[in-house]
C-alpha cells in the first residue's frame, strides 16, 4: 500500500473516532440532565454547553415555537462558555421569525434539517441575518425539536467558517435533538403536574381550614345550650372526662355537684338558675345542663364555702325552698356515669 494513501486512511480514521468520542461525549452530557429537577430554561442552556464543550461549535441558541412565532430561548457562545461571565455574556436576542421565514423558520414549518454552507451568499438566509458584518456565520444548521410528531422548536447551531457542516453533523444533532425535544417536553409535563398539584393542595387546604372551622361552629353549638349558655350533657361529658383524666394524673380531689329544680319545666327558673351560677364558678370549673330541671357543675376542691356561694347564688335566683343541691367527691378513677347518677340521685332527696 502506497504510504501516502495509508497516511491519509490513518488521518481519516482518527478525525472519525475523534468525531465519534465527541458525539458520544456531548450525548451523555445531555443524557444526564434531569428535566425533573431544572427548570426549561437551565435544561436548555446546560443542553447548549454540553455541545459546545464537546464539538466545535462556536454558537447555539434554541428557539422555542410560541404560536405561529419562534422566540429566542437561550443562546450560548464559546465566550459564555469559557470566558469572564461577567464581562463577555451578551445581552439575549429577542428576534422572532415566523413559521416559514429564514432557515430556522423553514425548519419548524417542514419540520426537516436546513443547512447553510454559506450564510453570506444563500437566499434563504433572511433579514438581519445576512448582514455582511463580523457577527455573521459563515455556516450554518437549523434542527428542528420534535417530540410525539410536534414541532418544539429549532437548534440553531452556527459556525464563522463557510463549508463547516458535515453530514456527521447533521447525524448527531438529529439525533442530539431527539434526546432534548424528549427532555423539554417532559420538564414542561412535569411542571405542568407541578402546578397542577401546587393549586389543588391549595383548594384542599383552604377546603380543610373551611371544614374544620365548621366543625369548630357546629360543634360549639353542639356542646353549648342556646337558653342558658351552659355546656349541654354532651358538651359537659366531653369537658368532665378531661377533667377527670387530669384530676387523677396529678392526684387532684374532683367533686361533682347535682342542682335539681324542684319547679319542673320553668324555662325562667332555669336561665335565672343558669345566670347566676354562671356568675360565681371559679376559674376551671365547668357547669353544664342535665335533663329538663338539673344542673352539673365539676370543679376542684369544691369545699364548704364554694358550696355555700352557690346556694346563696340558687336563694337569689329561684327561692330558697326550690331546689337541691348535693356534691360527692370523685374518688380513684370512677365512671362519670356512676359519678353524674350518684349526684343526681342525691340532689332529688
Amino acid at each position: 500500500m502506497d504510504t501516502e494513501v495509508y497516511a491519509d486512511a490513518t488521518r481519516e480514521l482518527s478525525d472519525r473516532f475523534g468525531d465519534l468520542v465527541s458525539s458520544l461525549s456531548a450525548l451523555r452530557e445531555l443524557s444526564q440532565l434531569n428535566a425533573q429537577t431544572t427548570d426549561e430554561g437551565s435544561l436548555v442552556r446546560h443542553a447548549l454547553e454540553g455541545l459546545i464543550r464537546n464539538q466545535d461549535f462556536l454558537r447555539c441558541s434554541v428557539f422555542v415555537l410560541q404560536g405561529d412565532q419562534l422566540i429566542n430561548r437561550t443562546g450560548l457562545d464559546v465566550d459564555d462558555l469559557y470566558g469572564d461571565q461577567a464581562t463577555t455574556r451578551k445581552p439575549q436576542s429577542t428576534r422572532r421569525f415566523r413559521l416559514g421565514e429564514g432557515m430556522i423558520g423553514m425548519a419548524a414549518e417542514s419540520g426537516e434539517i436546513q443547512r447553510c454552507s454559506d450564510c453570506r451568499n444563500d437566499t434563504r438566509f433572511v433579514g438581519s441575518q445576512r448582514e455582511q458584518d463580523k457577527s455573521s456565520p459563515g455556516s450554518l444548521i437549523c434542527v428542528p425539536l420534535t417530540h410525539g410528531g410536534e414541532v418544539l422548536g429549532v437548534l440553531n447551531v452556527s459556525h464563522p467558517q463557510p463549508q463547516h457542516f458535515t453530514d456527521w453533523h447533521e447525524r448527531l444533532l438529529s439525533v442530539y435533538c431527539s434526546v432534548l425535544a424528549m427532555l423539554i417536553t417532559n420538564s414542561r409535563l412535569l411542571n405542568r403536574l407541578e402546578t397542577h398539584i401546587r393549586r389543588r393542595t391549595r383548594d384542599l387546604e383552604t377546603a380543610l381550614a373551611e371544614a374544620t372551622r365548621m366543625k369548630q361552629e357546629f360543634s360549639t353549638q353542639d356542646s353549648l345550650d342556646p337558653h342558658s349558655g351552659l355546656y349541654t350533657e354532651t358538651g359537659f361529658r366531653q369537658q368532665a372526662d378531661i377533667m377527670l383524666e387530669r384530676a387523677y394524673r396529678h392526684r387532684q380531689t374532683l367533686w361533682l355537684a347535682s342542682i335539681n329544680l324542684k319547679l319542673q319545666g320553668s324555662a325562667t327558673n332555669q336561665r335565672n338558675t343558669a345566670k347566676r351560677l354562671g356568675e360565681c364558678l371559679r376559674a376551671g370549673d365547668i357547669a353544664g345542663v342535665s335533663g329538663d330541671s338539673a344542673f352539673l357543675v365539676m370543679g376542684l376542691g369544691i369545699g364548704s364555702t364554694q358550696l355555700a356561694r352557690y346556694r346563696q347564688a340558687l336563694d337569689g335566683a329561684i327561692g330558697q325552698n326550690n331546689y337541691a343541691l348535693a356534691c360527692i367527691q370523685a374518688k380513684d378513677e370512677a365512671d362519670l356515669n356512676e359519678l353524674t347518677a350518684k349526684a343526681v340521685e342525691q340532689s332529688r332527696h
